[in-house]
């Protein structure tokens, strides 16, 4: 599991070289993503951009800023991703927090405080979250299935979670992405 994390990185590096992504699949699940851009603006313009990309990209903007003053934006969003499991697609609820911070001519995008909300199915009585749960308390409370198929269910969650653990780096790897050429594509001069 901790491979295909890594390889993960290794392909979206190259592309976001200043950036530090990290998911600690071990630690409650933290998901920590910051990048650093380099754009030829004070900062009380690359704050209006960025007050302007979130009204373009949220629905209400009032609703998602928490901090908005001279050095940074907070915000906190949410996104759905859905990973296949067993002929049927989990959905998961992803809360963030959005830290952008400025300075003359460059400015610094945060994510932290990833919060996880599970799809219950209807038949399921618990979700595993093999990053906090061990396969022994796995099987343990599960003890009216046999050991054999409780280490295959297990292995199962390991691997949505590995896949889950990859879109939400893609997402957010993307809304980095926009927000940077939003800036980018409104720093040259608009002759309209």
């Amino acid at each position: 599991m901790k491979l295909k994390i890594i390889l993960i990185l290794f392909l979206i590096l190259p592309i976001y070289s200043n950036s530090q992504i990290y998911i600690d699949s071990i630690n409650n699940n933290e998901v920590k993503f910051k990048q650093l851009y380099n754009v030829d603006l004070k900062k009380d313009k690359i704050r209006k951009l960025v007050n302007k990309w979130i009204a373009v990209n949220f629905n209400d903007a009032n609703t998602v800023i928490k901090l908005d003053n001279e050095d940074n934006t907070i915000l906190k969003g949410t996104f759905i991703v859905s990973t296949p499991a067993d002929n049927v697609s989990l959905k998961s609820l992803i809360d963030y927090t959005l830290d952008v911070s400025y300075k003359d001519n460059k400015y610094k995008i945060e994510f932290y405080d990833l919060i996880r909300y599970y799809e219950i199915m209807k038949d399921t009585k618990k979700t595993v979250d093999p990053n906090t749960e061990t396969f022994e308390h796995y099987n343990k409370i599960r003890s009216h299935k046999s050991r054999e198929e409780n280490q295959i269910n297990y292995d199962k969650a390991l691997k949505y979670r590995e896949a889950e653990n990859s879109q939400i780096t893609s997402y957010l790897v993307n809304i980095s992405k926009t927000l940077n050429e939003y800036i980018n594509k409104n720093t040259k001069a608009n002759d309209w």
